[in-house]
């Protein structure tokens, strides 16, 4: 699919290791939860896009909202190029590692046929990784990491007396419509607004054009 490279890319921003932005949040400052993960499942059926935590389970209710406040982000405006770059830099790195040893290529081969029946895959994914720009990124944010997409499953130790319940799901899941619209009402904004008159038109309008005035003794001025 042409966003799987996209929604890799995502899934490194928000959960790739200590320096993603989940990990920083949610482990390094909050101390919410103990690890977090992040990963797209791309198949040729319809995926997923999995973000996983570990926590106490009295952290349970406060987890939930300050994860999607990581991702409204994504959604409200495009990342800076930084975060995309060292994706990509590790994503194709993976890519190398897994090629590295023939065992390694027999699995990725086997794995190509069997779930994306293209020995080619690769090589495209590469050249789509390549080519992904801020937009793009932002886009495929906004298509798919919205609240009607979000399946929210917990798991709690035998006996907690702590739970998740739909209500406190669907509330805390408000922050990715609210993140949407925004973006929404401030591009709608923008397209209303007037544009400022350009320079040239500024400067050699109508109003401003030289004319030549003759008054009623006859002198001629411009």
């Amino acid at each position: 699919h042409e966003d799987v490279a996209a929604l890799d890319t995502l899934a490194w921003i928000l959960g790739g290791g200590e320096s993603s932005r989940l990990y920083r949040e949610l482990v390094a400052k909050t101390q919410l939860v103990n690890g977090v993960n992040t990963y797209a499942y791309t198949p040729a059926d319809p995926g997923m896009f999995v973000v996983t935590a570990s926590m106490d389970d009295s952290n349970l209710a406060a987890t939930l909202p300050a994860l999607l406040e990581q991702i409204t982000p994504l959604l409200a405006g495009p990342v800076g190029a930084d975060e995309p770059r060292r994706a990509r830099k590790n994503l194709q790195t993976d890519f190398i590692c897994r090629r590295g040893r023939v065992q390694g290529r027999a699995r990725e081969a086997g794995y190509l046929l069997t779930v994306h029946e293209d020995l080619d895959f690769d090589r495209r994914f590469i050249e789509r990784l390549d080519s992904l720009t801020l937009a793009d990124l932002q886009r495929v944010a906004r298509r798919y990491l919205v609240a009607d997409n979000l399946t929210v499953v917990s798991l709690a130790p035998t006996g907690s007396e702590v739970a998740l319940d739909k209500a406190t799901a669907v509330e805390a899941a408000r922050v990715l419509s609210v993140a949407v619209q925004s973006q929404a009402d401030e591009k709608a904004e923008a397209e209303a607004r007037p544009s400022a008159p350009s320079r040239s038109a500024t400067r050699h309008g109508s109003d401003t054009e030289p004319r030549l005035v003759t008054l009623d003794n006859g002198v001629r001025i411009i």
